[in-house]
């Protein structure tokens, strides 16, 4: 039993060992960022313990996969919520954002923060007053990561991972990152890249460059190189100079240091001023610096509007002097959302969240535009994990379809006239009369199709389709005059004593009739037909009746629509020789027996 006993006690210390092996091993790994290798390793442990559930989480944390963040703080929480630490409820509340979980998010974030938010409430406020953004991944984006653009000349230069045959780096088991010169065409997309500069790109990590307009003078973002056996490193800003073809002249910015980092410099528009991005107070804050005659100044921390207790990255400053950067703020879709701070008379305005889709429930940063054709870039790691890519985005415009209602013939204005904008999306219409400049105008929406109607008297109707694409759709509207006809009341045919049938004689009348209805096809022909005072009146009814069926059946035969005939017997009803004896008097009355035609109606009226 003793030996037992000894056996038992030995193997638990043992394990104990092996544990407490493991996870030193662990904190080794997660200091190198090595955070892969420390999960494996963790997943192994069998005693869920909270520091191996606190490290789980945020081995899955770090590398921006929100869901199984979820999944290990969720059993963390659930075991041990009155030991852990309150920067674990925060953290469980920004991956429950990074899942889009807002409601438990809060929940969480309450707890920690005593704050009662509601991030709901917060993001449909976004929308007041929203501008809105089309965007579109760029062509030349990689498997890699690919992020931080920055305007060099009539290029885009980025950072990326695309490199091959290098080292791996742990954190991200990618290669080191590079910078990159994109090739942009006439619609801002970047469709090829090719290695920036030897000089620049290193084996460490180079990133977010900045470049004064006369292309002489950049700042960039590299690693320091790790020394000792914390192999702890902190990112530096660099100044290059181009000279012989080539950049030359780099050294590290007077403000860098071992103890913190300084990296994401951002020129002003009259490059007096660099911002950038420091832990140099403890947490990441914007900073700016003067620059004068080439030199460098005291880095100033942006106030209050700006810079949070979260993480403030980024920074880029238009042309406008409206400062754009990215932000961790609980505050937002979940990740690092961008933000955006107007400066007026030297202060900034409180920062605001773009919104959608600039921004989404992960990483969104690095944002850059040209104020003047309101087209930028951004990076995101939506639906991609760890890896970054870069978005081309364009500030969309009301759209419209307008133009002005002309004559065909002499391009004269055409006030009055009735247009109609028909939605065949919605199935919905909207009417204008145009006034005396005969202009007319209706918004439209990007993406939908509508058909233009257009009516005007003595003018034939006119209607097209059209497309809205991403630009506005100016259509000038030329309407034809409907062509003028000498005698639209052809002459009657007349019809013998108590006969309907028509006379061969007439054939060729009735036969220009279907021609010249052929030659205006939004007429209708009104037949009339008659009797003389010979019989009754009912009988004299049914026989105008037959006359007009007759007339009726030849010009169908001939192709004439049955739409575009009207009929009406009269009888003897309009006789203007009023006698029914006697032979003389049959033929006094022949011009009774007949059939009228009138064209002068047309199907609008």
């Amino acid at each position: 039993m003793k030996k037992i006993t000894i056996f038992i006690f030995t193997i638990l210390v043992t394990s104990q060992v092996l544990v407490a092996q493991n996870l030193k091993k662990v904190d080794r790994l997660l200091e190198q960022k090595s955070y892969k290798e420390a999960s494996e390793l963790l997943l192994k442990e069998k005693n869920q313990s909270q520091e191996v559930l606190e490290k789980l989480g945020d081995c899955y944390y770090y590398t921006k996969n929100m869901s199984e963040a979820t999944k290990w703080y969720k059993t963390l929480v659930e075991k041990h919520e009155n030991k852990v630490d309150k920067a674990y409820l925060y953290k469980y509340a920004k991956s429950l954002k990074g899942t889009g979980n807002y409601s438990e998010a809060d929940i969480w974030y309450q707890k920690y923060s005593g704050k009662n938010i509601s991030t709901d409430a917060y993001l449909e406020s976004l929308k007041e007053d929203a501008v809105v953004y089309e965007i579109q991944a760029i062509s030349a984006n990689s498997s890699a990561s690919d992020f931080g653009p920055s305007y060099y000349g009539d290029k885009v230069v980025f950072a990326s991972a695309r490199g091959e045959g290098g080292d791996i780096y742990k954190w991200t088991n990618q290669a080191y990152l590079d910078l990159y010169s994109g090739n942009v065409n006439e619609e801002g997309d970047i469709v090829s890249a090719e290695a920036f500069s030897n000089s620049i790109n290193s084996k460490l990590h180079e990133a977010n460059a900045a470049f004064t307009k006369d292309g002489k003078t950049m700042y960039f973002t590299r690693n320091g190189s790790s020394k000792g056996k914390s192999k702890i490193t902190h990112m530096k800003i660099y100044k290059a100079e181009f000279a012989n073809g080539e950049w030359e002249n780099i050294k590290e910015l007077p403000f860098n240091d071992k103890n913190y980092s300084v990296m994401h410099p951002a020129l002003s528009n009259d490059e007096k001023q660099l911002y950038f991005s420091s832990d140099m107070s403890g947490s990441f804050d914007i900073y700016v610096v003067d620059i004068t005659n080439g030199k460098l100044g005291t880095p100033k921390k942006l106030g209050n509007e700006v810079n949070s207790e979260s993480l403030e990255l980024f920074p880029h400053i238009s042309s406008d002097n409206t400062l754009y950067f990215s932000s961790d703020r609980y505050e937002g879709y979940g990740g690092l959302d961008i933000f955006k701070s107007e400066k007026v008379s030297g202060a900034f305005s409180n920062a605001k969240n773009l919104g959608e889709p600039i921004n989404s429930n992960e990483d969104d940063f690095s944002f850059i535009i040209n104020d003047e054709n309101e087209l930028g870039y951004f990076a995101s790691n939506r639906g991609s994990g760890l890896s970054d890519n870069i978005y081309k985005f364009e500030i969309a415009q009301d759209l419209f379809i307008a133009g002005i209602v002309k004559d065909a013939n002499t391009s004269e204005i055409l006030p009055g006239t009735e247009v109609k904008i028909i939605d065949l999306n919605e199935v919905s219409s909207t009417v204008v009369t145009v006034g005396e400049d005969a202009k007319y105008s209706f918004e439209a929406d990007r993406g939908k199709s509508y058909t233009i109607s257009v009516n005007k008297q003595n003018y034939t109707p006119f209607s097209v389709n059209l497309t809205v694409t991403k630009d506005n759709i100016d259509k000038d509207i030329y309407l034809d005059q409907e062509k003028v006809v000498e005698n639209f009341n052809f002459s009657p045919i007349y019809f013998d004593f108590d006969k309907h049938d028509i006379k061969p004689e007439y054939y060729e009348h009735l036969n220009s009739i279907v021609q010249k209805m052929s030659e205006y096809p939004n007429r209708i022909v009104k037949l009339s037909t008659f009797t003389d005072a010979f019989g009754p009146d009912i009988y004299n009814l049914e026989l105008s009746e037959k006359r007009a069926k007759s007339v009726i059946n030849y010009l169908k035969d001939k192709g004439l629509e049955s739409s575009r005939i009207q009929s009406k017997a009269y009888g003897k009803t309009k006789v203007v020789i009023d006698c029914n004896k006697g032979e003389d008097c049959k033929k006094a009355t022949a011009k009774e027996r007949r059939c009228e035609f009138d064209l002068s109606t047309t199907l609008n009226n």
